[in-house]
């Protein structure tokens, strides 16, 4: 008799992965929590509402007030023209989304040469620089009484085309990289797709919590979580620039 195992029991077979292993369950919570974190780099944010955080509460408020006044002085008689779209905020959107482009291939040449734990910490450090400086710009009330308008507007480029270059250092790389070299060769790929269950997990999470606070709260919030995570990860964060499988696990 041949052997009579159903092609369920042969599927289910291979979802089975030593869970109770440290060489499983060490690198997952090292990895989960680096995934957590890397929300707070604020990548995720900026990417999303890239738009909003360019634009200035300043020129919404002119613009609102022009509309009234175009309307006073013509009593309404050509209603549904619209002002025409200030399309600066997209021009700088695209030049923050080129140093995107160009950073994540500058990045991949860097890692060939210089220690990945280094540049992680290096990216995390400047991330929260970015953080705290774009918060600060986002409430105006602080910074309008040294500076224009416009000003603010260019330091914001400024500062999130930097923010977009140092997260791409370390912050948004490495939980990637270790998932790669510290997981088990027989349960890797099922360890991928659970980080990535992880990774939409927190995700939510992360949005749900942090839009219950003021826009420029959230990059402090940020800024001060990555400065605080900082000395524990300095702890237990690995070298893996030239890790092999046979040391992986130690």
């Amino acid at each position: 008799a041949g052997d009579k195992t159903s092609p369920l029991a042969l599927q289910l077979d291979k979802l089975k992965f030593p869970a109770t292993s440290p060489t499983v369950y060490i690198p997952l919570g090292l990895i989960s929590c680096l995934i957590s974190l890397q929300h707070f780099s604020g990548f995720t944010y900026t990417k999303r509402f890239l738009l909003q955080v360019l634009t200035t509460a300043t020129a919404n408020t002119t613009v609102t007030t022009a509309n009234a006044t175009d309307m006073t002085n013509s009593n309404m008689t050509s209603p549904g023209v619209e002002e025409p779209l200030n399309t600066d905020c997209y021009y700088w959107g695209m030049l923050v989304c080129l140093v995107y482009l160009l950073s994540s291939l500058l990045v991949a040449k860097l890692l060939q040469s210089i220690r990945r734990r280094f540049m992680y910490f290096v990216s995390l450090v400047l991330t929260s620089l970015c953080l705290l400086v774009i918060g600060f710009l986002i409430e105006k009330s602080m910074v309008s009484v040294f500076l224009s308008q416009d000003n603010i507007l260019i330091l914001k480029v400024f500062f999130l085309c930097l923010h977009v270059f140092v997260v791409q250092c370390g912050l948004q790389g490495l939980p990637g990289q270790l998932t790669d070299i510290l997981f088990p060769s027989s349960c890797k790929s099922i360890m991928k797709g659970v980080c990535r269950a992880v990774t939409s997990f927190t995700l939510v999470i992360f949005i749900f919590l942090i839009n219950c606070f003021p826009d420029y709260c959230r990059f402090w919030i940020m800024s001060v979580t990555l400065l605080c995570a900082s000395p524990v990860l300095f702890i237990f964060i690995p070298e893996i620039r030239n890790i092999g499988k046979s040391t992986a696990g130690n």
